[in-house]
């Protein structure tokens, strides 16, 4: 099985006015999809935006963990891949058109494979098992 999670951002706002826009997915022929989710906002995030000088850092999940609650904090860690040697802060969220995610900075991808937890106060258990969106940004000390 494989789990691969995508967050798609696009800037348009040099574009003038937009009356209508449309976005076309094509899954390889044997793929399932489980959730789908488009947001759309007209509020710009600063630190979503990448200078055009500045590739954003290819990362991809590898594996999903289990959520464990602790009866005080609900704690999840997840296997990515990246570019090795590199430090990056890896912000994750339920909801796409938050303007909280919760960041891990300075994340160091090691040799290319790295883990990373994400823990939160309460039970997150159910909500967490059902979906978590995933964005990273090289760390300003890079």
């Amino acid at each position: 099985m494989y789990v691969n999670t995508w967050l798609f951002h696009w800037n348009v706002g040099s574009y003038g006015t937009i009356s209508s826009f449309q976005i076309e997915f094509s899954p390889v022929t044997h793929s399932q999809i489980y959730a789908l989710q488009l947001d759309q906002t007209s509020v710009l995030q600063a630190n979503q935006i990448f200078t055009t000088s500045s590739e954003p850092p290819q990362i991809r999940l590898l594996t999903v963990g289990t959520p464990q609650f602790d009866g005080a904090n609900t704690t999840m860690t997840h296997t990515f891949t990246a570019p090795a040697g590199k430090s990056l802060d890896i912000e994750s969220t339920q909801n796409l058109s938050a303007t909280n995610w919760t960041t891990r900075s300075n994340v160091s991808t090691g040799s290319g494979t790295f883990d990373v937890t994400f823990q939160t106060a309460g039970d997150q258990r159910m909500a967490w098992a059902q979906r978590v969106f995933f964005r990273a940004e090289y760390s300003q000390s890079q």
